[in-house]
């Protein structure tokens, strides 16, 4: 280097950085059901028996939810005509031995 020159300063814009892999994001909002079939049709590329498997899944929720909902409700059926069964003795006791 000549002393007449001063150093060089280095210049960020002609220098390209590299990154060997580029990473790209995509996302969708979609407001349409799973059982779509442009949806269900891009999961059967993904894996052949997907389709079969997701409604195996809903079959088995459905069926969960079922226990789960219409039990519950006879139970408590059974629980209040216990309970009107019940009052109804009792009155009917307190009445004889009145």
């Amino acid at each position: 280097m000549s002393k007449n020159k001063p150093p060089a300063k280095p210049n960020n814009h002609s220098q390209k950085q590299v990154y060997p892999h580029k990473i790209v994001t995509e996302t969708h909002h979609q407001s349409r059901t799973i059982f779509d079939p442009e949806i269900v049709s891009r999961y059967a590329k993904m894996v052949p028996d997907a389709p079969n498997r997701i409604l195996a899944v809903f079959e088995k929720n459905a069926e969960i939810e079922r226990r789960v909902i219409i039990h519950p409700v006879l139970e408590s059926k059974r629980r209040d005509w216990m309970g009107f069964s019940l009052t109804v003795v009792l009155i009917m006791a307190a009445i004889v031995f009145a």
